[in-house]
């Protein structure tokens, strides 16, 4: 599975059950430019965009933490500020 997330052309980030990053794929650097050592060990709201609010971020953990999968669009911030 490593090899396959390393690979995917799309972003990966897998968190603990506290929310602390444990792991980032280079599509997740290439997409956002946040590099390894600035996401691991931290927050994944370091992509907040501030178009989503606290009530939506609950939902998700909530969602998550349940067993349940969370399944939305979710518009993020970029390390230059552009919004995905």
């Amino acid at each position: 599975m490593s090899k396959a997330l390393q690979q995917s052309a799309d972003m990966v980030l897998i968190t603990d059950c506290e929310g602390v990053v444990e792991y980032i794929n280079p599509a997740f650097e290439k997409i956002t430019g946040y590099s390894i050592d600035e996401v691991i060990g931290g927050s994944p709201g370091i992509l907040k965009s501030g178009k989503q609010d606290s009530d939506f971020y609950c939902k998700v953990w909530d969602t998550i933490l349940s067993g349940e999968v969370f399944s939305d669009v979710f518009v993020n911030r970029k390390k230059n500020g552009e919004l995905y």
